[in-house]
């Protein structure tokens, strides 16, 4: 209905009205002036630089510090903190391991909600292990999501074991 007065955004279809008028470019953020917001952690968005087919896989090494997360969680619980600890003092011991993490989840979600749920459950180890002083550039992760289960059950205990983050020690060949 027309109210008999005009708008500067009257021009664009309405539904792209609301878009033109609140989406604004970086450099116009209403008053806010300083550098510019960046993670908090600078390796954060860095990945490691090594090929996994040049690698020695030992799932055997580190298989019992599997750390296990709560439902739709990626932090690290308090009672699982002794096992990333001796993830670190295993790479701290060896100069010439590399470490995979790999991150995994239980079958409820979607594919895409799991397989990014995954990845974000191996980074919140990796960040674990960076702040013990893990050089982060020798630590590569991997999401799995719900493809890999440990247990193949539908109920609550099989949930329980498959929410987890795997370490995998790897070897120069």
């Amino acid at each position: 209905m027309w109210t008999g007065s005009v708008d500067r955004f009257d021009w664009l279809p309405k539904t792209s009205r609301f878009h033109y008028a609140f989406a604004q470019p970086a450099s116009r953020s209403r008053g806010r002036s300083g550098p510019k917001r960046t993670c908090p952690d600078p390796h954060a968005r860095e990945t490691a630089e090594f090929n996994l087919d040049d690698m020695i896989q030992d799932r055997a090494a580190l298989a019992a510090q599997t750390v296990h997360f709560d439902f739709d969680s990626s932090v690290v619980k308090a009672n699982e903190k002794s096992r990333v600890d001796a993830v670190a003092a295993a790479l701290k011991n060896d100069s010439a391991a590399k470490l995979l993490i790999e991150g995994h989840c239980d079958e409820r979600g979607t594919e895409e909600y799991n397989r990014s749920l995954g990845e974000r459950r191996a980074l919140a180890l990796r960040e674990s292990l960076t702040a013990l002083g893990v050089d982060p550039m020798r630590v590569k992760t991997v999401s799995f999501g719900e493809d890999k289960p440990v247990d193949p059950g539908h109920d609550e205990s099989a949930y329980k074991k498959n929410r987890r983050g795997e370490f995998i020690l790897l070897h120069p060949k």
